[in-house]
């Protein structure tokens, strides 16, 4: 799979779900999502 096919699909999950949190949209960035906090902690953690 292509990279940049599989950042739309990611941004389109997180604008469908819900849970893409500001700024908006979060297409073509590293978007906020709400519990980004805690995967940053565990993502540190590993």
């Amino acid at each position: 799979m292509e990279k940049q096919s599989l950042r739309e699909r990611v941004w389109d999950a997180l604008e469908a779900e819900g849970i893409a949190r500001f700024p908006f949209p979060p297409h073509d960035r590293i978007p906020n999502f709400a519990g980004a906090a805690d995967a940053a902690d565990r993502l540190a953690a590993t």
